[in-house]
This record gives structure tokens, C-alpha cells and sequence, in this order.
């Protein structure tokens, strides 16, 4: 292959330039793949039986690869605006919880509490008393269930009431154990990820970890107003009876079919079928 001569007598046969204007061109390309890239090891090795547990909750004991993929990877949210669709790239999707967590925050030489709305790898949302300022700074100390203790500072960026959204200011330490913390929680089946993505032209809900009551404001926004032709339950990790009824309400009332499935949710969804009336 010819590269690109120059002129310049030092550099009258230095092929090296255009293989470095390359390595320029394409260094966000690569530095993104290596953002993006999961660290460490994967969270699904294997998968073990499926089991009810005394609660009335169908659970799994294994981890789902799919899940923690979906906190590396950019995905993308499909938003009806004025009737057309319109796809909103995040690069880390929101966790919601069954039960929120507890958060302690240190703001302006006080103390308080509030408790966590939904948390990503960049942030999270946070109900409060408190009056925090946009633009300013709070400390955060929390715990995502049985996670080891997490302090991080981070930036308000905006307010609704009493509802505050926070930009994480994480060194590396912080970062892995706010990725560590999700994943175990998703894996337990105690926080939830929805989203939606086109697959063959169709509009695929994709739900990973717990299936339940807590996703429901977004499960029905996605069903009745952005249009959900598939539902994709492979890496679900725990549903309970408010999950399967509105899986139920998707398949009878909105004609959505049920796609791939993890083993807990399959049984729990045969078992459903199953049951008259």
C-alpha cells in the first residue's frame, strides 16, 4: 500500500504520516470502545433453578450478563414527541428501586436525609427536605442495600420540588463500587432497568432484574404511549404478581408479545397462564 508522500526533505519518505492522521481521526472511536468496555469480571457465569420465595416472589440466584451490559453500554429510549419518534441516547440507563434506598446528605454545614428515586453510574435522583441549590454542591453517603458504604460528592443539576437530580463527582474507587453496588442489586432482583430499543423494526421493551410494581408508571407510558410490539424478559432476575398483571394487561389489552425469557420469569409467566380466570 502507497502512503502519502511530503516534500519536506526530512520527511521525503516517512511513511508514518498518514497512519498517524489515522490514529487522530479514529481516537475518539477507540476511546469510546474502551469506555465502554464492562471492567472486571461478568456477572453471569451460569444460570441456577428458578425458586419462589416464601414472599410470594419468583427469584433468581444467578446473575444476567444482559444486565450489567446495559449499564456500560449507550442505549437508546424511544420518546414519542408531536406524534413522531424520537430516540434519546443515554449513556448509562436509570435503576429504579422496589424500596429506595436511604441517602444521608451533607449540604452547606448541615445534615439531612432523603431517600434515592433512581441512581445511575452518573448520577442519581434524590427526594429531600432539603433546600439544595442547582449548581452547588452536596455530599452523599448511602448504601444500595447490602453494599459496602458509598461517599461521593456530587453537583444539583435540577430540581422539581422536592426532587432533586445529582451529577456524580466520582474518583475511580467510587465509580467501581457504585457499578459493583447496581449489578448485585439488579442481580437480587431489588432494582429494575427498562428501556426501549428498535430491533427489526420493531419497538422492543427490554427489562432487566425486578419486575414489579415499581415499574410501572414507566412500563404503561411505554405501552400506551410510545407503542411496545415485543417484550424482552431474558434478563429479568425476580417478578412478582404486580409484574406479571401488567405483563398480562401488554399481552391481552395491547396485543405485545412475549420474547425471549429468562427462567425465572417463563415460570412464573406459564404459571400465570395456568391459573383460570
Amino acid at each position: 500500500m502507497r502512503f502519502l508522500k511530503t516534500k519536506n526533505p526530512v520527511g521525503r519518505n516517512a511513511n508514518w504520516v498518514v497512519p498517524v492522521l489515522a490514529v487522530f481521526i479514529c481516537a475518539p472511536a477507540i476511546r469510546a470502545q474502551i469506555g465502554a468496555a464492562p471492567r472486571g469480571r461478568s456477572i453471569a457465569d451460569d444460570t441456577e433453578r428458578t425458586t419462589k420465595s416464601q414472599c410470594g416472589f419468583f427469584r433468581s440466584t444467578s446473575h444476567q450478563t444482559t444486565a450489567k451490559g446495559l449499564l456500560h453500554c449507550k442505549k437508546i429510549q424511544i420518546v414519542k414527541i408531536r406524534g413522531q419518534f424520537m430516540f434519546e441516547q443515554r449513556r448509562h440507563q436509570r435503576i429504579r428501586f422496589a424500596v429506595p434506598p436511604c441517602v444521608k446528605i451533607g449540604y452547606s454545614g448541615s445534615l439531612g436525609e432523603g431517600y434515592i428515586e433512581n441512581i445511575s453510574l452518573s448520577g442519581l435522583m434524590v427526594r429531600s427536605d432539603m433546600a439544595l441549590e442547582v449548581g452547588r454542591t452536596m455530599g452523599c453517603e448511602f448504601k444500595v442495600f447490602d453494599s459496602p458504604l458509598i461517599d461521593v460528592p456530587a453537583s444539583v443539576v435540577s430540581r422539581v420540588g422536592d426532587l432533586y437530580g445529582a451529577r456524580f463527582q466520582t474518583g475511580p474507587i467510587a465509580q467501581i463500587l457504585i457499578d459493583d453496588a447496581i449489578n448485585a442489586a439488579l442481580a437480587s432482583g431489588k432494582a429494575s432497568i427498562l428501556s426501549m430499543h428498535e430491533t427489526g423494526g420493531k419497538k422492543v421493551m427490554r427489562i432487566a432484574g425486578g419486575l414489579g410494581g415499581c415499574l410501572r408508571n414507566d412500563f404503561m407510558h411505554a405501552l400506551t404511549r410510545v407503542g411496545v410490539d415485543q417484550i424482552d424478559a431474558s434478563a429479568v432476575t425476580q417478578i412478582d404478581q404486580a409484574g406479571l398483571a401488567l405483563c398480562m394487561v401488554a399481552v391481552t389489552r395491547h396485543g405485545v408479545d412475549i420474547g425471549e425469557q429468562s427462567e425465572v420469569f417463563s415460570g412464573a409467566w406459564k404459571l400465570a397462564l395456568a391459573m383460570p380466570g
